[in-house]
């Protein structure tokens, strides 16, 4: 019998008394009682459908819960996302594109630490003459 992953022990421990109480979580994840101490106590591996409901009620992947992936973005469907930075505005704001999707963040929610990672260089903020200017609005 596998044993259930480090992760989904890690994380109903910090969730189920804490947070909510073993009944509430078990109705809105649709595990049952015992299921979830047993998931709690490492003895037993939640079954697909137990692992879909926890990534589910956690936000995060099937694959993180397992330890496959370190990756915790689902999308809509619970597809992984992996925005990607596209540059800053002239107003500071960041450019990101999420799926297919350019989205504009507002300097003011970056946060400081991770604002070196998001910083662009001056020669790409900077538009130049007939370059590519993704970060620009078109006026």
């Amino acid at each position: 019998m596998k044993k259930t992953p480090q992760r989904v022990i890690d994380l109903l421990t910090e969730e189920v008394p804490a947070k909510i109480s073993g009944y509430k979580f078990s109705l809105k994840t649709g595990i049952n009682a015992l299921s979830l101490e047993r998931y709690k106590a490492g003895v037993t591996e939640p079954n697909q459908a137990s692992m879909k409901a926890l990534a589910d009620y956690f936000g995060v992947t099937v694959a993180y819960l397992r330890g496959e992936s370190d990756s915790v973005e689902v999308g809509p469907l619970g597809e992984q996302i992996h925005p990607v930075l596209i540059g800053r505005h002239k107003s500071g704001d960041v450019i990101l594109q999420v799926q297919n999707k350019a989205i504009r963040i507002p300097a003011e929610y970056v946060m400081d630490t991770i604002s070196g990672i998001l910083m662009v260089s001056k020669e790409q903020s900077t538009p130049q003459p007939g370059g590519d200017n993704r970060g620009e609005e078109k006026k």
